[in-house]
């Protein structure tokens, strides 16, 4: 399955039918040269097959799908390729020999694993893309401050990049799982109908799959698909990593915040009704597509129970999953690399968003201060109370229209601490004093 509105031209020439069946013919033909290792044919039937050996996507859907049709693609693909040979003057009994005693996921299964391993490779190579466009732009606003939220409240200030720090870290893990995914589908079976080499050997096996740069597994007819599985959960985990640095991008955006502005093309426009909106929706298109991956993710958990050695239940849901799967995780990387270069971002509005909270984010700094000084109760319109009740009763008494410090100091909180130490709490600067030992720790 491809959604050409998602899938990037290397991604579709990856999960075309020609690719697929390139990779059976290469798959067939390591099986023919561990044969020929093994003496079972000569060199002469392996290196005339092999120079012969070629097929054709429309005679293969004519043969499988046409009015006297196999319905079974991998026959058709063998046919058309014994047609191939005749074609070429190669010999009957060595046009015999190609695909004797493999069933078809002898042949499909390492193919496929060939094929997941591209894609992954894929991926690995657009992840890298996106990281080195992170780093960029944690490392340009490593100090661009701006108001930290929690619960959709203010909390304390924060850096543009020490958020991008925590994207970073988050891909470098996504990479640690992509790699380790790669590991467990680098494998390959042909131990036939039922998995126990009744036609083919286990030293042909281990031939072909050095052959085919894979590792011999045990299985049944087919590789256990919670290999499979795993690689999916990966790029499920990535997609919604993927996810969550654009709907953080995407809230930036806001009109109420005005931190951040989505690329936005010359002759873009974003309402059919309202002609001054930048609607970023590149962010919230990302954030659908996370959902779709996960979905994918379902559907691969589905397959790995198999009914005894093989049905054919897991082929159909397969042949949409993964390629949906692979194409929309490397389309959201491309598509993310793009807004992370192209976004723009507002520091002068970031610091009236702080200037807005009327130093109430520095309440948790009061609170320690007056700890650490000894303080245990303050009086409150008349009534003594605790430390935490204090800060909060003047933060509420405060908010909106004075500044949480001018509260403070009006209800006599200078007689217990310094000026000093009261107006360190509310230094944005010292608030932030750690950032460098953040980005040395991340090694950015």
């Amino acid at each position: 399955m491809h959604l050409d509105r998602y899938t990037r031209p290397e991604m579709k020439h990856l999960w075309s039918m020609r690719t697929k069946y390139g990779l059976w013919l290469r798959v067939e033909l390591a099986v023919l040269w561990a044969r020929m290792l093994a003496r079972e044919i000569t060199r002469d039937t392996y290196r005339r097959v092999r120079d012969a050996a070629k097929y054709s996507v429309r005679r293969i859907t004519f043969l499988d799908e046409g009015p006297s049709g196999f319905r079974h693609d991998m026959n058709a693909f063998i046919e058309n390729v014994k047609e191939r040979l005749r074609k070429a003057g190669v010999p009957e009994d060595m046009v015999n020999r190609f695909h004797e005693s493999v069933t078809s996921y002898d042949v499909e299964d390492p193919a496929f694993m060939l094929q997941l391993v591209r894609s992954l490779d894929l991926i690995i190579k657009e992840l890298a893309k996106l990281r080195v466009a992170l780093v960029t732009r944690a490392q340009e606003h490593k100090h661009t401050a701006m108001m930290g939220v929690t619960h959709g409240q203010w909390a304390e200030p924060i850096t543009l990049g020490a958020k991008f720090v925590v994207y970073i870290e988050a891909l470098e893990r996504d990479l640690e799982r992509l790699r380790t995914a790669r590991g467990q589908l680098t494998v390959g079976k042909f131990a036939g109908i039922v998995g126990v080499y009744g036609n083919l050997t286990p030293q042909l096996e281990a031939a072909a799959c050095r052959r085919l740069g894979q590792r011999p597994v045990l299985g049944t007819q087919i590789i256990h698909r919670d290999i499979h599985a795993q690689y999916m959960a990966a790029l499920a985990i990535l997609a919604s990593n993927l996810e969550h640095v654009a709907l953080n991008i995407w809230l930036m955006c806001q009109s109420c915040r005005g931190e951040a502005r989505e690329p936005f093309r010359a002759n873009q426009r974003g309402s059919s009704r309202a002609p001054h909106k930048k609607n970023p929706i590149l962010g919230e298109n990302l954030r659908g597509l996370a959902a779709a991956v996960r979905g994918f993710q379902s559907m691969a958990q589905e397959m790995i129970a198999t009914a005894d050695e093989r049905d054919i239940s897991q082929s159909c849901v397969e042949r949409i999953a993964w390629p949906g799967a692979t194409s929309i995780v490397h389309f959201m990387l491309v598509r993310l690399t793009s807004v992370i270069k192209g976004v723009e971002f507002f520091p002068d509005r970031m610091l009236v968003n702080i200037a807005a909270s009327q130093g109430q984010t520095a309440s948790g700094y009061v609170k320690d201060l007056l700890i650490r000084s000894g303080v245990e109760v303050l009086p409150f319109d008349g009534v003594d109370r605790p430390i935490y009740e204090w800060v909060q009763a003047c933060a509420f008494a405060a908010w909106p229209n004075r500044h949480l410090k001018d509260e403070m100091i009006d209800r006599g909180l200078l007689g217990f601490v310094a000026r000093y130490d009261l107006d360190q709490c509310f230094d944005i600067d010292w608030q932030l004093r750690n950032i460098d030992g953040i980005f040395e720790r991340a090694g950015i």
